[in-house]
C-alpha cells in the first residue's frame, strides 16, 4: 500500500511541469536555527528497489510571511520542484496545500526539540498516509535585504575564480541583479553565475539549491550535441556538414523518400530539414522503440535548408550518426572529448534512452558549474587550458547565422542587444525553463541560469538581468 501511494506521489505531487532537474547535493549546512523551522526537512527511504527522497524546505519571504517548496529524488532522478500554497502554520502545527489539481493536503506537527516533522498526506480519495520528517539542513534567507556578496569558491574544479572589483565590473550593478532574482523579478531562477575574462565572479544558488545539484539542461543539450558533432567533424570521423543523413542509415533505405537525398547534417544542425511535424507526432517520439527511424520515415515538405522549423524529435538522428561514425554513444564520446578534458565527472544523460541511445533533444542533465565551462569553451574559441578541445573554425560556424527566417547557428541562437546605443552580439544554448548558456565574446562574458520558469511566462526573463545589469556592468 505504502509503495502505491508512493508512486502516486512521485506522479501528481512533483510532475506538473516538463522539467528534468535530476541528483541531490549530499552537503549539509551545519548552521542551523534549532528554534526555527525554516530550512530543509528529509525524508528517505527504499521503495521497489529504488531510493526515494523527499525534501521539504521552509522560508521566510521580505514580508516574513512561511514559503515552502519540496524536492523529490528517485535515484538519481530529480522531479521538478513543487510550491506549497495555502501554507497556514500555528506554532507547532502547519498545513499546505502540495498540489491544488490533485487537492492534495499535508498536515504535520513540529517537535523542534527532537527536530521532526509527523504528518500525514490527505489524498482526494479520502484516503491518508503518514508521512514524517526529520531536520537535516538550513537553508539561506529568501530576503532580498540579507544578501551580502562574497567570491565564488574555488572548489579545484577547474574554474579560476575572482572578486567581482578585480575584473573591473561594478559590483553594485551585479548586487542589484541578485536582489531582483531573489525577489522573483525573473521568475524562479535557481542559479545565476556570471564569469568575466575567464574568472568565475558571481555565483549565486536559490530555491534550496546548491552548486553540486545536477540540473536538467532541456534543449541546452543541444547545443552540446553541436558541439559533440564539431569535435567528430574534427577528428575526421564525419566527413562534414554537407554529408547525406541517409549515408549512415543504409539499413533502413527501404524508407526513404527520394526527396532525402538532398537532405544533409547541416540541414538538421540548423533546424532547416524540412520534415513535417505534429505536436503529437513529436511527442510521441519519445516513446517509440525506435526514434531514429521515426525521423527517417518523415517526408520533407519544403526545400531543405529554406524554412527553419525547430523539431526537437529531429534531433534524433544525431546519437544514431554519432554511433555510426565513432563506434561509440554519444555521452561515451562526449566522456572521452569534452567532459574528460573540461574537468567534467558528474553528469546524468540516462533519462528517455532507448537501445543505448541518449536523448540529444534535452535530457542531459550538468552542475551549473560545468555549464560554464561549456560556455568559457565557447568564449575561448575550443580552447581549455590552452588545448584545444574544439575547433575554432566549428565555434565559428556553429554561432554564424545558417537560416534566412531564423538567429540560429547550428544548434545555437543568437542574440543582439542595444547598451548604451551600442549594438553587442553574442549567442547562447536555451533550455526551456530559463536554463540558458549566454556568451558575449565583445565583452570576455558568461552567464549561466538554471530555473523553473516552464509555465510563468518568464523563460526569457534572464535577458531582462543580462541588458538591465549584467553587460552594464561591464566597465
Amino acid at each position: 500500500m505504502f509503495s502505491q501511494k508512493n508512486t502516486l506521489l512521485l506522479t501528481l505531487i512533483f510532475s506538473l511541469f516538463l522539467a528534468l532537474n535530476c541528483a541531490v547535493s549530499q552537503d549539509i549546512p551545519k548552521e542551523i536555527d534549532p528554534n526555527s523551522i525554516e530550512g530543509e526537512w528529509t525524508r528517505e527511504g527504499i521503495e521497489n528497489g529504488h531510493k526515494d527522497k523527499y525534501i521539504f524546505t521552509f522560508a521566510k519571504d521580505k514580508s516574513g510571511k512561511i514559503i515552502g517548496y519540496a524536492d523529490s529524488y528517485r535515484d538519481s532522478f530529480k522531479y521538478p520542484r513543487q510550491k506549497f500554497f495555502d501554507i497556514v502554520y500555528k506554532e507547532p502545527e502547519i498545513e499546505f496545500n502540495s498540489n491544488p489539481e490533485a487537492n492534495i493536503m499535508y498536515k504535520g506537527t513540529f517537535d523542534l526539540e527532537k527536530q521532526i516533522l509527523t504528518g500525514k498526506l490527505y489524498f482526494s480519495d479520502g484516503t491518508t498516509m503518514d508521512f514524517n520528517f526529520k531536520r537535516t539542513g538550513a537553508t539561506r534567507s529568501a530576503n532580498p535585504d540579507d544578501y551580502v556578496y562574497n567570491k565564488p569558491e574555488d572548489t579545484g574544479d577547474g574554474l579560476s575564480t575572482a572578486d567581482i572589483t578585480s575584473v573591473n565590473m561594478d559590483k553594485e550593478r551585479l548586487i542589484k541583479a541578485v536582489k531582483s532574482t531573489m525577489d522573483g523579478k525573473y521568475g524562479e531562477l535557481n542559479s545565476l553565475l556570471v564569469l568575466k575574462g575567464g574568472e568565475l565572479v558571481l555565483e549565486e544558488y536559490f530555491n534550496g539549491y546548491k552548486k553540486d545539484d545536477l540540473i536538467g539542461l532541456q534543449s541546452v543539450t543541444k547545443s552540446i550535441t553541436s558541439i559533440l558533432t564539431g569535435i567528430a567533424i574534427d577528428q575526421k570521423l564525419i566527413e562534414d556538414t554537407g554529408v547525406k543523413v541517409i549515408d549512415y542509415f543504409p539499413e533502413y533505405a527501404d524508407v526513404f523518400s527520394p526527396e532525402w537525398e538532398k537532405i544533409t547534417l547541416q540541414h538538421f544542425l540548423s533546424m532547416s530539414a524540412g520534415l513535417k511535424w505534429t505536436q503529437e507526432e513529436q511527442d510521441k517520439n519519445l516513446e517509440e522503440n525506435d526514434f531514429i527511424l521515426d525521423v527517417l520515415e518523415k517526408e520533407p515538405v519544403h526545400e531543405p535548408g529554406t524554412k527553419f522549423d525547430y523539431i526537437n524529435a529531429n534531433l534524433a538522428v544525431f546519437p544514431g550518426i554519432i554511433k555510426k561514425a565513432a563506434g561509440i554513444h554519444a555521452d561515451e564520446f562526449a566522456v572521452k572529448y569534452l567532459f574528460d578534458p573540461l574537468g567534467i565527472s558528474d553528469f546524468d544523460w540516462e533519462h528517455k534512452r532507448q537501445s543505448g541511445y541518449p536523448l540529444c533533444s534535452g535530457s542531459l542533465c550538468l552542475r551549473p558549474r560545468d555549464m560554464a565551462k561549456i560556455g568559457l569553451l565557447m568564449l575561448n574559441e575550443g580552447k581549455w587550458n590552452n588545448k584545444q578541445v574544439i575547433s575554432s573554425e566549428w565555434i565559428r560556424k556553429s554561432t554564424t547565422k545558417q537560416v534566412e527566417n531564423e538567429d540560429y547557428g547550428y544548434l545555437w541562437w543568437l542574440v543582439s542587444r542595444k547598451i548604451d546605443g551600442n549594438e553587442v552580439k553574442g549567442y547562447f544554448a536555451n533550455g526551456w525553463g530559463s536554463q540558458f548558456i549566454i556568451v558575449v565574446p565583445g565583452f570576455e562574458l558568461v552567464m549561466v541560469t538554471t530555473g523553473n520558469n516552464m509555465s510563468n511566462g518568464k523563460h526569457m526573463a534572464p535577458f531582462q538581468m543580462l541588458t538591465q545589469y549584467i553587460l552594464k556592468a561591464v566597465r
